[in-house]
């Protein structure tokens, strides 16, 4: 299976220094955001979904699963 489609969705972040954190829904209109690089949920909690995940400064998340496998391709550090 090619990743192609997620290195491309994530290509913006290359370079970011991520935090690792809990989600806590940060607007009253919505309850979840997605991982950039394959878009599944992050949700304060859920079944199929992650409740904790890295995020760039500008609040971009990004699932545990994609940043244990992009996070050398994507050159990401820990902030």
């Amino acid at each position: 299976m090619s990743n192609a489609w997620h290195l491309e969705n994530l290509e913006h972040t290359r370079g970011e220094a991520l935090r690792f954190k809990k989600y806590l829904s940060h607007d009253a209109s919505s309850n979840h955001d997605h991982c950039q690089g394959c878009w599944k949920t992050i949700i304060e909690s859920g079944e199929n979904a992650f409740s904790e995940g890295y995020t760039t400064s500008s609040g971009q998340w990004i699932c545990p699963e994609c940043f244990a496998n992009f996070k050398n391709q994507m050159n990401w550090t820990m902030a």
